[in-house]
């Protein structure tokens, strides 16, 4: 699943819920929070590596970095801190979504950008 159609069935999600914001399973969280460390050290080795590269699609794979970075946002509990992002706000807003679905979201980012870097490191 794209990273697009992952954040419309959120949003969809998001509009549409009437969740319990407060009833935050901890340890799913900290799961997250942890995935998430994991996408923001990933995006910021693939950025540097495409940004020192001499790859013909440079300018389209920082577009897709660029892209990942701005779907990052707060887990509920835990500060965000995006290197180079300091100032810009990634909270979207107050996230309504489950545990199980912050804990997806980076579960699925993560899986992407492995994808790109074996496409970087194939190159």
């Amino acid at each position: 699943m794209k990273i697009k159609q992952l954040l419309i069935i959120v949003l969809v999600g998001t509009l549409t819920s009437c969740g319990n914001g407060s009833s935050h399973d901890k340890e799913l969280l900290s799961k997250a929070h942890e995935k998430q460390k994991e996408v923001i050290a990933l995006l910021g080795e693939l950025e540097e590596r495409i940004s020192n590269s001499e790859f013909s699609a440079k300018d389209s794979l920082l577009s897709v970095i660029e892209e990942h970075e701005e779907n990052v946002f707060e887990i509920p509990g835990y500060h965000l801190e995006l290197p180079g992002h300091e100032g810009h706000d990634h909270s979207h807003a107050e996230v309504e979504l489950t545990d199980q679905e912050i804990y997806d979201v980076q579960i699925e980012m993560l899986k992407e950008l492995k994808g790109l870097q074996q496409f970087i490191e194939a190159q």
